[in-house]
């Protein structure tokens, strides 16, 4: 079917989920016409989609006359949205009939940085895994602080990485001033479950960081002089019921898993080679890791999961389950509403009569 000749599904058709209009009830509108159609919206794919981060590491093997040879092993790892859940109490209030109360959400994070500074949980959860990763190659204390106040200061630079972790071309790298590069064999950190579970590790510490960064508060308590509060009233309308509010923050939880993206080798300052295109030399040195050398796209996913925290927040209203009104004024209650629902019956029928007049007998 061409362009010109595509309708508008309401065009010349009655729409299937505005039913009749006919009754008491029901929808009546008018079709639209198909040059006011606009395209059909882009489909939501579903939580299959992940966030990816890479990760090389080296490890040195025997030496030769050309010099050490070294086997370079590129983890990937990915982030896969499960779904989102409620998270931490923030703030709670029973409200009894005809209260109301004024509250203020309160975002640490937006007051106590500049707006050049400002970056989104996914791009502060990302630069805080880039420290932890590069920062875990080495023994000082301060050189998580100092990789995070770098990458930070190369806001730009940090974000356009992306998922370039530690010894991945493209990665933030950091120097620590008495830091000590701390190396593994193969044996001990090759395995694609070891990577895993250390990536695992590291995300679920810098979900929990990103959080302690970006806490909010909500209160009743209010600053006069305080413009970046987010102020709305919470009003109990109900005439018999409390109202009980609960604030929560929304979390995104994740599953983690990694796998073998590639393995290469080389022997000195050479270009990096593939495992596949081997020299002999390399075959006999490969030959005495026996099955401690992973294979390429071994894949391996760990149990635990990683909640990420976002900017969201629900608020859930709960009923009380006794009234605090009198037996005589909840009767007068149900018969105002039955009151109410006769003369809307009633106005309807007339509609319906002044419509569709009845008939004559013939």
């Amino acid at each position: 079917m061409t362009v010109e000749e595509k309708k508008h599904p309401a065009e010349g058709e009655k729409r299937k989920d505005r039913g009749d209009c006919s009754g008491c009830g029901g929808g009546c509108e008018e079709p639209i016409p198909g040059e006011c159609g606009g395209p059909a919206p882009v489909p939501w794919l579903p939580y299959d989609r992940a966030q990816y981060f890479y990760e090389g590491r080296v490890f040195a093997l025997d030496r030769f006359d050309q010099g050490r040879l070294e086997i370079r092993i590129t983890y990937q790892h990915s982030l896969s949205l499960i779904g989102r859940q409620q998270g931490p109490l923030l703030y709670t209030v029973t409200l009894l009939p005809g209260e109301s109360v004024e509250v203020s959400e309160f975002d640490r994070y937006r007051r106590v940085r500049a707006a050049e500074q400002r970056l989104s949980v996914h791009s502060s959860f990302r630069q805080t895994m880039s420290a932890l990763s590069e920062t875990s190659r080495f023994s000082s204390a301060s050189a998580y602080t100092n990789s995070l106040v770098d990458i930070r200061t190369r806001a730009d630079t940090s974000v356009s990485a992306g998922g370039g972790l530690a010894g991945f071309f493209g990665a933030p790298q950091v120097r620590g001033e008495f830091g000590v590069a701390t190396e593994t064999t193969v044996a001990s950190g090759a395995s694609v479950r070891t990577a895993s579970s250390q990536f695992t590790q590291n995300a679920i510490t810098a979900a929990q960081s990103t959080e302690a960064e970006r806490s909010v508060v909500v209160s009743t308590f209010d600053e006069a002089d305080n413009q970046t509060m987010t102020r709305r009233t919470l009003r109990n309308e109900n005439p018999c019921y409390a109202v009980t509010y609960y604030v929560r923050r929304v979390l995104e939880v994740y599953s983690a898993s990694s796998r073998v993206e590639s393995i290469e080798w080389r022997i000195g300052d050479t270009p990096w080679r593939s495992i596949e295109d081997r020299a002999a030399e390399v075959e006999r040195a490969l030959k005495g890791l026996g099955d401690v050398l992973p294979r390429p796209f071994e894949e391996a996913t760990d149990a635990r999961q990683v909640t990420l925290p976002t900017d969201g927040l629900l608020y859930e209203a709960e009923l009380a389950h006794c009234s605090s009104c009198d037996p005589m004024r909840e009767a007068r209650l149900r018969i105002e509403t039955e009151e109410f629902r006769i003369r809307n019956r009633r106005a309807c029928l007339e509609a319906e009569l002044l419509t569709h007049p009845a008939q004559e007998p013939a």
